[in-house]
Parts: structure tokens; C-alpha cells; sequence
């Protein structure tokens, strides 16, 4: 066999490893209210990509309430100024604006396009959630996302808990101080899994019941 071929072989062989190593190695960065937050780097950018992870005694059908209530981001999800829907494909796909207070740096805004799916063995509910930076005109004064690739995980267990799991990689745009977007990637999912645990019991949420389907 042509050595050079072996060495491109081999190289290639190195390079798969390494970039798949790079992107799967998760770095606890926070254990404290019940709620783990691991970080890790990428290849796809300098900033890295958070996983927060916490369980509630909860049902899934109040989480997917809360999670699809798009104007109670402010009162839950960190630095939220607004969120409202733009556009419904369907009960499980839509476009939403969110806006969010940057301070101390510009605020950001982003379009994501969401999109809610059930397992139907074990009942896992998923929201994942991209990024369409193009689909409205860009605002005067804010800084556009130009990238995110995220998701909601919520896992029904046989004890009555739901595990959620908040996952997001993106590129929040403009320029921003690495100890910046550290402090961000730690406290962002933080702060907004610590709200949600106590604002998931509202009786708005509770009392839905139609939307999933719960494990039995």
C-alpha cells in the first residue's frame, strides 16, 4: 500500500479522535440548589458550549407548559427582556424573537426556530432549538445571535421527577471579553434553571394536562 496514503490514512485517523475528544469532554463548573453545570470546548468556535443539568418533582406536561409560555421568559430565563412568537408552523414548531439585557455589554437579540418532539417508549420530551439570525431584519443598536444550536431535555423517571437538561452552544456575536463569556456560561443556565424550579409550580402550570404524554 502507497506509504503516502498510510500517513494521510493515519492522519485523518488522529484528527477524527481528537476533534471528537475536544467536543465530549464535559468539565463540572458549578454543584450547588440541586443544579450541575458542566462546560466544555468546541470545534466550532472560542466559546464554549454549556449543559446545565437539575430534577424536579414535576410533570412533564408543566414543564412543556412553562417552556412553550413565551411571554414568561423575563420572570425566569436569565437577562431576558422579552420573548414573543413570530411565526406557528404548528403545535410543535414555531419561530420566536428573544431579547436579552447584555449589560455591561450591547443587548443581544436572536430568532430560533423550535421544535417539540416526544419518544414515544420512554416519554422523553425534547425542544430543539436553532438559530435563524436572516429571518427578520437585524435592529438598530443590538447586537443579532448569529449563531445557536441548543435544546431542552425533560426525562420522566418512575419516582414522579422530571430530569432537565438545558444544552447550548452558540456564538452570542459582537466582541466579549473571555472572563465575559465564562461568567455567562456558568450563570446563564444557573440562574435560569434556578428560577424555573420555583415558577414550574405556578398553578398555571400545574394544572395542564394535554399537552404530553406522561410515563405510567
Amino acid at each position: 500500500m502507497n506509504k503516502m496514503f498510510l500517513w494521510l490514512s493515519l492522519f485523518t485517523l488522529i484528527y477524527e479522535f481528537t476533534s471528537t475528544a475536544i467536543a465530549s469532554d464535559w468539565n463540572l463548573e458549578l454543584d450547588e440548589e440541586s443544579i450541575q453545570i458542566y462546560t466544555r470546548n468546541t470545534t466550532e468556535g472560542n466559546f464554549k458550549e454549556f449543559k446545565g443539568i437539575t430534577k424536579l418533582k414535576t410533570s412533564l406536561n408543566s414543564m412543556v407548559s412553562l417552556l412553550e409560555d413565551a411571554e414568561a421568559c423575563k420572570q425566569w430565563v436569565y437577562k431576558c427582556i422579552n420573548e414573543q412568537t413570530l411565526k406557528v408552523i404548528s403545535p410543535y414548531e414555531k419561530y420566536n424573537y428573544l431579547l436579552s439585557d447584555g449589560n455591561p455589554l450591547s443587548d443581544r437579540d436572536s430568532i430560533v426556530h423550535i421544535i417539540r418532539a416526544q419518544d414515544v417508549e420512554s416519554r422523553t420530551v425534547t425542544f430543539k432549538v436553532t438559530g435563524v439570525p436572516d429571518f427578520i431584519p437585524e435592529k438598530q443598536d443590538i447586537v443579532r445571535v448569529p449563531m445557536i444550536n441548543g435544546s431542552w431535555t425533560l426525562e420522566p423517571d418512575n419516582d414522579g421527577n422530571t430530569i432537565i437538561t438545558l444544552q447550548n452552544n452558540s456564538n452570542p456575536g459582537g466582541s466579549i471579553p473571555d472572563f465575559i463569556a465564562d461568567y455567562y456560561g456558568i450563570y446563564t443556565p444557573f440562574y435560569t434553571l434556578l428560577k424555573l424550579k420555583s415558577i414550574v409550580m405556578n398553578k398555571k402550570y400545574q394544572k395542564v394536562n394535554n399537552l404530553v404524554d406522561e410515563l405510567k
